[in-house]
């Protein structure tokens, strides 16, 4: 049971008020409280003090929640607090004690010696009350009121600690501890929070070269690629996220991740895929971005059909409250080691010449026939055309005009293939999401007829300028070579190959709410340019 905002326990007391440590153990007697200095071991009291510092709950080795204080009263030193652990069955019901400050009062409590000292334990029937550091002075009990005129004295900022406070007695337990929060400290969000080195270093650590289908471990790692969360097939009604990482280790189990272009320039014995279960219900799990940083505790190998050698992190059935992920910002001591492997790795090479001369050449018209022999010519006159800089292209204001361009495949978008292929109304062209069905947001049209594409948009980069090209095939015939295309490129990475490709600067309609807008765009005339 607990009260919050006065200590009626007391009684009304008699009106004196206290001067001296004779009169406060007085009135301590009058109450049937122990002061904090004539603690026996194994021998239930009622006492009350006041809060120095308080810890952040966590939970125990069999599941149950603690709750840290160190408490202090006027026949003690604010240096050398007392340690208090109170231990509840759930979270919510453990006391609401916020800052230090705080009155506290526990019914029939027991000290006892633990680990060279006598700690207050507080068990799961124990009655409690709370008054605030803050509520009003008006018509306190005498001992309240000295208690906090002597946390409040002009000695509390001369008096400070000889030593920061002892740990919270707690049975030995693989739970990560809670650090402890100070007078002046606050907890961090969990998506903000850094953990200290004793949280990531294990008797389990391992590196990506050290894990073996079905081994334990605990691992630094940087993630290099996330994907959405989605249902977790596993456990139904949570959630799971994939995600790419690596600590720049080789290992020869490990597979080549394929569409994934943020990785092509690492290798692909080093990257694995991780699959962390029931991501929703982790504790203090924070969200996962892209090259960051993260240590995971307890993720296990197994071997996989279409990757290789995967990485899984699951919630262990008798832990779980245990952290099993957290965010290791930049200059952590721990992360020295990975960071050296990084700029080993992603060293870029040397950039070759561009080959051959970059006049500006003389801006080829757009076929307008259809037949065999026109698409002939067009090529023949592509084929022996002037390579055009990309930066004359951007200064250039003729449209329907083709250019050939000499130039490296830099990025691929959408990153996936099957983001690639898109509906559109077959009427004007405008994009079809799902919710827009019942109208194109083109044409205005209730119904319209749904037709899939396969748009593409390629990064081309030279030595004067980059652009980005589209590629739209509406029969979706090109998307097997596309993707041995993303394979092609992934696997070239700063050294892929320089290549001729036709584009044309034409008006297109623009996407979506843009459309029956015509826009300026570099569009790729065949997918066949590139492959």
């Amino acid at each position: 049971m607990t009260e919050v905002g006065g200590i009626t326990a007391l009684g009304a007391g008699d009106g004196t008020a206290i001067a001296t440590e004779q009169d406060y153990r007085h009135q301590l007697r009058r109450s049937m409280l122990t002061p904090l200095r004539d603690l026996q071991a194994s021998r239930i009291i009622s006492a009350i003090f006041v809060v120095v510092a308080v810890e952040v709950p966590r939970v125990t080795r069999g599941n149950d929640y603690l709750l840290a204080l160190h408490a202090a009263d006027p026949t003690t030193s604010r240096s050398d607090p007392v340690l208090v652990s109170i231990f509840r069955r759930s979270i919510e019901a453990l006391p609401d004690i916020r800052t230090p400050g705080d009155i506290v009062y526990l019914d029939s409590v027991k000290p006892m010696m633990y680990r060279g000292r006598l700690t207050i334990f507080s068990h799961f029937s124990t009655y409690w009350q709370i008054h605030r550091c803050d509520a009003p002075v008006a018509g306190l009990h005498p001992i309240i009121a000295h208690l906090r005129a002597w946390w409040q004295g002009p000695d509390a900022a001369s008096d400070p600690p000889r030593h920061q406070p002892r740990a919270a007695p707690d049975p030995p337990s693989h739970q990560p501890r809670a650090a402890a929060v100070s007078a002046t400290a606050t907890m961090q969000s969990p998506a903000t929070m850094t953990h200290p080195a004793s949280r990531i270093k294990s008797h389990y650590s391992r590196q990506m070269c050290d894990m073996e289908p079905d081994r334990f471990g605990d691992m630094v790692v940087e993630v290099v690629h996330v994907e959405p969360r989605e249902g977790d097939s596993e456990f139904p009604g949570h959630m799971m996220q994939r995600c790419l990482v690596t600590d720049y280790t080789p290992n020869a189990q490990l597979q080549a991740p394929r569409g994934v272009p943020a990785a092509s320039r690492i290798d692909g014995q080093c990257l694995a895929w991780c699959t962390i279960h029931q991501v929703d219900k982790i504790n203090r799990m924070p969200p996962l971005e892209a090259n960051r940083c993260y240590w995971m505790r307890g993720v296990k190998a197994l071997r996989s059909y279409n990757h290789g050698m995967v990485l899984v992190l699951k919630i262990h059935p008798s832990f779980q409250r245990t952290i099993l992920v957290g965010t290791m910002e930049d200059g952590h001591p721990d992360l020295a080691p990975l960071k050296a492997r990084q700029q080993s790795m992603l060293r870029p090479p040397p950039s070759p010449a561009l080959p051959g001369a970059m006049e500006l050449a003389s801006p080829l018209p757009v076929a307008r026939g259809g037949g065999d022999n026109d698409a002939a010519a067009a090529a023949k006159d592509t084929s022996s055309a002037a390579v055009t800089p990309i930066a004359a292209i951007h200064a250039s204001q003729q449209l329907n005009t083709r250019y050939r361009v000499r130039a490296r495949i830099t990025g691929i978008f959408p990153q996936t293939a099957g983001q690639c292929i898109v509906s559109v109304c077959a009427g004007c062209g405008a994009r079809l999401e799902a919710r827009q069905r019942a109208e194109c947001p083109g044409c205005q049209r209730p119904n319209p007829t749904p037709r899939s594409e396969c748009q593409l948009v390629v990064e081309l980069a030279d030595d004067s300028a980059s652009c980005l090209a589209v590629c739209v095939d509406p029969g979706m015939s090109a998307c097997g070579a596309l993707r041995d295309l993303w394979l092609r490129v992934q696997g070239g990475g700063a050294d892929a190959p320089w290549a001729d490709v036709l584009v044309a600067l034409m008006l297109v309609p623009g996407p979506g709410p843009s459309a029956g807008a015509l826009t300026r765009c570099l569009v790729l005339p065949d997918a066949s340019a590139l492959l």
